[in-house]
């Protein structure tokens, strides 16, 4: 999954029915740690190159079987941007080439709702939502192999759309 923070995207991963998902680092690493809306701009630097890390180790982990995951490396890339020099964050844009067989992007479409960890503004949410549509929009013209999907509307429509694109994904790969 793909998308900005307070767009269901853990509501989502957690309404399917997948067997090899991945635990929510950002989260688990937040609860330990500090809020984002309590970080300065250094500490986002080292919170997201550190997340960046521990999101790629778990991927790597789970690549073999196949994964489901409520974060993507674009999504750091896409918080990222603006904290590190333009050099790195092309580095980064390299290393996420080949990485996914499907991305499923998740829009804003209901407000945000504010948690007391992730950031309540909604400026800074509509930033990082136009950032990842702008690096989706580079994975698409760089990597031909990965597919990508929006996913809208209540959590069951989502489902319903995850669902059925996974299972066209399954019956195509069996007739290969």
């Amino acid at each position: 999954m793909v998308g900005t923070h307070g767009v269901g995207k853990t509501t989502l991963i957690n309404a399917i029915q997948h067997p090899h998902k991945i635990k929510e680092i950002a989260r688990t690493y937040l609860i330990k740690e500090t809020k984002p809306s309590e970080m300065s701009a250094s500490e986002r630097v080292i919170f997201q190159n550190h997340y960046w890390h521990l999101q790629i180790a778990e991927e790597y982990t789970h690549k073999k079987r196949g994964f489901l995951s409520d974060r993507s490396a674009l999504d750091i890339i896409a918080y990222s941007i603006g904290f590190f020099k333009e050099s790195h964050i092309e580095r980064l844009k390299k290393e996420v080439i080949g990485r996914y067989d499907i991305l499923f992007y998740i829009p804003i479409e209901f407000p945000l709702e504010v948690d007391g960890v992730r950031s309540p503004n909604k400026e800074y949410q509509k930033l990082i939502n136009t950032n990842i549509q702008q690096l989706i929009q580079w994975l698409a013209e760089n990597d031909k192999n990965v597919k990508m999907r929006t996913l809208t509307g209540t959590v069951e429509q989502r489902v319903k759309q995850f669902n059925l694109f996974v299972e066209i994904i399954d019956n195509t790969m069996k007739d290969l």
